[in-house]
């Protein structure tokens, strides 16, 4: 993903500058019962019905603004899926304008890419919509503050920075008072579990505490920065940042990384006690508010496809850069250290029916035979036949010769095979229709050619018809 901002790198506060990104956290509500326990896990009197019993709107937990393509998945992910999440800034690069013949180039705008880190075994990921926002604050450690006796008591400022490792095993709780804690660190060996508590996120949601993040401190280290927003509102956005970056991977440095950010309700001055009550020093910061959610949608990744050989009951990835084209006559197929690959998109391996058909396209391509630098130029375009292979032209000269991968994307129907005994959910499901009259083609000689493919579900078919 790539962000533009309209200013130039490092604008607003020069090298401590530093931009962040993530998934919006959300709330997600749900209907309880009045003793503020969720309807899924409600506990009830044998004199009292659970079909009558009030139910009241309280906040259920919180998740990460992303998922799924509905298009291509019938269902979304849970929010502890979602919480893990992530994504990773690459930048700034400079950015100008100007034409390449001027002298000094201004840079006048600022690029990040925005990685996604997601978790694994989730290909349903791939193509999701998404809700981004941006935050950008100075790094403590490019900052210098005067001597503040006030960070000796108990009295914390109005935005301030707290490095979690010097945080002892335990509870540390951030509260207005001494009794009640609207955020908890729950610190145990070698995880970090981060709390909000729910009258303070949504003020109808009772005692019941919500999880914002979890981590693992063995791989990384975590530090909350806290901003005082006025009238009473907080926000709380917890950074993390690699123990040993991969500097192998590109633009991966050990810089934090916005994980999550929420606001809640609390008083006007909050106190900070570890496990032991005493309070606990921090850093003061500064740090601007989040931007507005920008929504996106990301594309798959075409470096990589499906390959589907015979024989094998599980399918597995390969890259494009492992595939070579090996021509047998005037028959090309897809072949990688000697075996040959049938491609598919990965959306064939939903294990579920859906109206999307994507296709694989050869796009084949011979040098220029006219003198000069040379060049390639387009010869052809054809879709790959299900067993992967491809029937080349016949004034097709192979020597030399390039192709290029294509998907197209084109529209599917749902078939149910039944008869009279079908469910009646499922009656318009028998028939499919195809409008194969209208077409934006105006040529009359063209050869017209229509090719049906049937994919069962991938679920197990108790029987099947002809």
């Amino acid at each position: 993903m790539v962000c533009v901002l309209s200013e130039r790198p490092f604008d607003q506060m020069g090298l401590a500058d530093r931009v962040v990104a993530a998934f919006e956290t959300v709330h997600q509500y749900g209907f309880s019962t009045e003793g503020g326990e969720t309807s899924k896990s409600a506990k009830f009197d044998k004199d009292t019905n659970p079909a009558t019993a009030p139910k009241v709107l309280g906040l259920r937990n919180l998740r990460r603004e992303i998922g799924p393509d509905p298009r291509l998945s019938y269902h979304g992910i849970s929010a502890h899926a979602s919480r893990d999440c992530r994504l990773r800034v690459e930048g700034p690069i400079g950015l100008h304008f100007e034409r390449s013949t001027t002298a000094a180039p201004t840079f006048a705008n600022t690029q990040f890419l925005l990685h996604y880190n997601l978790p694994e075994n989730r290909p349903d990921l791939e193509e999701s919509f998404a809700g981004v926002v941006l935050q950008r604050y100075v790094d403590p450690a490019w900052s210098w503050w005067p001597e503040n006796p006030e960070l000796a008591s108990r009295a914390l400022p109005a935005t301030w920075w707290l490095d979690t490792n010097d945080l002892p095993d335990g509870l540390t709780t951030l509260s207005p008072d001494d009794t009640t804690a609207v955020v908890e660190l729950e610190r145990s060996g070698g995880s970090l579990d981060i709390w909000i508590e729910g009258g303070a996120a949504y003020n109808d949601n009772g005692a019941k505490k919500v999880a914002l993040a979890t981590f693992d401190l063995k791989s990384e280290h975590i530090a909350i920065l806290h901003q005082f927003l006025g009238e009473g509102r907080h926000a709380i956005s917890v950074m993390a940042r690699p123990v040993k970056p991969d500097l192998f991977v590109c633009g991966e440095l050990d810089s934090a990384q916005l994980v999550a950010r929420t606001v809640y309700n609390a008083g006007r001055h909050l106190v900070l006690n570890d496990p032991d009550g005493k309070p606990v020093a921090v850093v003061p910061a500064r740090a601007s508010q989040s931007t507005f959610v920008e929504w996106v949608r990301s594309n798959r990744n075409l470096s990589e496809f499906v390959s589907v050989r015979p024989g094998l009951e599980k399918n597995s990835r390969v890259t494009v850069s492992e595939l070579t084209a090996e021509v047998e006559g005037n028959v090309m197929r897809l072949v990688s250290q000697g075996k040959y690959h049938q491609i598919h998109s990965p959306v064939s391996e939903r294990p579920y029916p859906l109206n999307v058909r994507r296709l694989q396209t050869a796009i084949l391509r011979q040098p220029s035979k006219a003198i000069g630098r040379p060049f390639d130029l387009f010869q052809s375009a054809h879709l790959l036949d299900p067993d992967g292979s491809l029937r080349l032209p016949d004034a097709f000269d192979p020597v030399g010769a390039t192709m290029s991968l294509a998907e197209i994307e084109t529209h599917a129907e749902t078939l149910v095979a039944g008869d009279e005994q079908l469910n009646a959910n499922f009656v318009q499901f028998t028939k499919a229709h195809f409008d194969l009259f209208n077409s934006t083609s105006q040529t009359e000689d063209i050869k017209k050619v229509f090719r049906f493919d049937l994919r069962a579900t991938n679920r197990t078919l108790e029987k099947t018809r002809s």
